[in-house]
Parts: C-alpha cells; sequence; structure tokens
C-alpha cells in the first residue's frame, strides 16, 4: 500500500497525541479545529489513555447514556 497524504497526516496526529502534544497545537499545525483533534486523534493522548486504563471513560460514557467507541449507536 502506497502512502497517501491521508495516512501520513494520520500518523503525524497519532504520533503528536502519544507524545502529549496539546490539541490546540496538533490542530494548527494539522490545519483543522481543536475540537476535530479532540474527538479524532485524542484518544491516542496519555490522559484519554490512562483514563481508559482506570475505567473512567467507560464510567462516564455508561453514565452520560453515551459511549464513544466504534459501536456506539448514532446519536438520536
Amino acid at each position: 500500500m502506497a502512502d497517501t497524504p491521508h495516512i501520513l497526516r494520520d500518523t503525524v496526529a497519532t504520533r503528536a497525541g502519544m507524545d502529549g502534544v496539546p490539541f490546540g497545537k496538533m490542530a494548527r499545525a494539522l490545519g483543522t479545529t481543536e475540537r476535530i483533534v479532540e474527538d479524532v486523534d485524542g484518544r491516542h493522548a496519555p490522559e484519554h489513555l490512562r483514563d481508559v486504563v482506570e475505567g473512567r471513560e467507560l464510567a462516564a460514557g455508561l453514565s452520560s447514556g453515551r459511549h464513544a467507541g466504534p459501536m456506539a449507536a448514532p446519536d438520536s
């Protein structure tokens, strides 16, 4: 599979998230909004991963009636 601009952008976003780069800085570098970075690439951030490991995200998703995972039901 050849590298495409999307794959390269996704790799940069993933690595930046894993390195703890602030979402605002990532958004400026990627030419998008902080909200999009948080929603799409934020899952790689150390804080998010820590919350998942400690079960806080699952508990928060269940208590709000929302689940952020790939099998989530669409919002009504």
